[in-house]
């Protein structure tokens, strides 16, 4: 399945952008009071194996309501925490259409692959 990913994400200039900026976001944010919210590191022999896990981080933060992230950071006031937000995870935004194509294309292989795992293969 990981290899049926790779094949239709890995051809995606799309979806090597979102890789990229994942890449950079997690070293921007790295030992800062917003290091929590970081994408998770990509592995680079297993990468397509945690593409779910990268996917519904993204799809979460797009859905975060301000207030709960103004509760994780109380130091920080909230216009301010509004701005940072803005400026390190803005980017997401404009993958937003992609991320619901790629999660149904993640959900697919791991519907066969539970399948397959419980049926087997067979004609």
């Amino acid at each position: 399945m990981a290899l049926l990913l790779k094949h239709k994400l890995h051809g995606s200039s799309k979806y090597q952008s979102f890789i990229q900026q994942c890449s950079q976001c997690r070293k921007q944010l790295q030992q800062t009071e917003l290091s929590f919210l970081a994408p998770p590191s990509q592995r680079s022999q297993c990468r397509y194996f945690n593409v779910e896990k990268l996917l519904e981080r993204a799809n979460n933060l797009l859905n975060s309501p301000l207030d709960i992230l103004t509760d994780l950071v109380p130091n920080i006031e909230p216009e301010i925490l509004k701005t940072k937000l803005k400026q390190k995870l803005g980017w997401l935004a404009s993958y937003q259409d992609s991320l619901s194509n790629w999660k149904q294309i993640v959900q697919m292989t791991r519907t066969v692959e539970a399948q397959i795992k419980l049926e087997g293969l067979n004609q």
